[in-house]
């Protein structure tokens, strides 16, 4: 069943992150091309639009960087370490990411009410949705550490 759940949560934040990134690819084509070609109307929002999109789509697709192991890590130094304590540090070093990850959610949390009526420049899109964005993205994460270290403690 956790299987099948985690396919379907993986399915989605990898759709979600295409469509934002071919979001942000058309906005800023386009902003390019309206730019250029004479008789396209020129729209100004096309180059926040693309910044939002990709903002959004680093912290989406964070988790799953983290679940395949592709982010930057400490191999090195891991390796050094003997065996029998490797799997301790990984789990106590997991443990401080979600710390860290609990206590930035709440921070935005906290910060929202008071950015609710602040709008972007050119889209008039409430800066709280960035923000509600990004808490997510740490949610995500956070799925994600978790079930990284519940693997590595299942695999031995």
């Amino acid at each position: 069943m956790l299987g099948k759940i985690g396919r379907i949560y993986t399915l989605g934040i990898e759709i979600v992150s295409c469509l934002l990134l071919l979001l942000s690819i058309a906005a800023a084509t386009y902003g390019i091309l309206s730019r250029v070609v004479p008789g396209l109307p020129t729209i100004i929002w096309t180059e926040e639009l693309s910044r939002f999109a990709i903002i959004a789509m680093v912290y989406v697709v964070s988790g799953l960087v983290f679940r395949y192991e592709k982010d930057l890590g400490m191999e090195l130094l891991i390796e050094k370490i003997p065996i029998k304590y490797r799997l301790w540090i990984i789990t106590v070093c997991n443990c401080a990411v979600v710390a860290y990850l609990v206590i930035a959610v709440w921070i935005i949390y906290n910060y929202l009410p008071i950015i609710a009526f602040q709008t972007s420049p050119a889209l008039k899109m409430p800066m709280s949705i960035l923000y509600a964005v990004v808490a997510a993205g740490h949610v995500f994460l956070m799925i994600d550490v978790i079930i990284s270290t519940v693997k590595k403690w299942k695999k031995g």
